[in-house]
């Protein structure tokens, strides 16, 4: 590559060359190690974050936390038996090792299994969320 002259905004003449702006600019960046890149599993949560991001941005008032609803015992006891839920979810797993006329295969008593631990986690926390924000409103005490 060789230089190349040109005239600036203001009529100056500046001569510029390709190669020391590239070394230049290589160097200012930081350089990138191997830990520094991320991993698909991030990349695909950062894009889901970012989404997400837009659309409680786009719809506020659709995506109210739980904390922002006026919650009263009676949420707390929906909460409460919702987590016998898991009663269900065995009997149906049940269903599917013993009883389905097709038998079941590994993978699908692997992810039905996943789902349950899943869902269970999920049913905890709403509960626990919404017993300490009837405690954080005074209701419970």
């Amino acid at each position: 590559m060789s230089s190349i002259v040109y005239e600036d905004e203001d009529g100056n003449i500046v001569y510029s060359d390709p190669k020391r702006e590239l070394h230049e600019r290589q160097k200012r960046m930081p350089e990138i190690t191997g830990d520094d890149y991320p991993t698909y599993e991030d990349s695909v949560k950062q894009s889901l974050k970012e989404i997400a991001e837009k659309a409680i941005d786009k719809y506020p008032n659709t995506f109210k936390k739980l904390s922002d609803k006026t919650l009263d015992r009676f949420e707390l006891e929906d909460r409460i038996m919702g987590s016998s839920q898991i009663i269900d979810d065995l009997e149906n797993l049940l269903y599917l090792v013993g009883d389905r006329p097709e038998p079941a295969t590994e993978d699908e008593i692997m992810n039905s299994i996943i789902g349950m631990i899943e869902q269970s986690h999920i049913r905890h926390d709403r509960l626990f969320n919404t017993f300490a924000s009837l405690i954080e409103q005074g209701t419970i005490k």
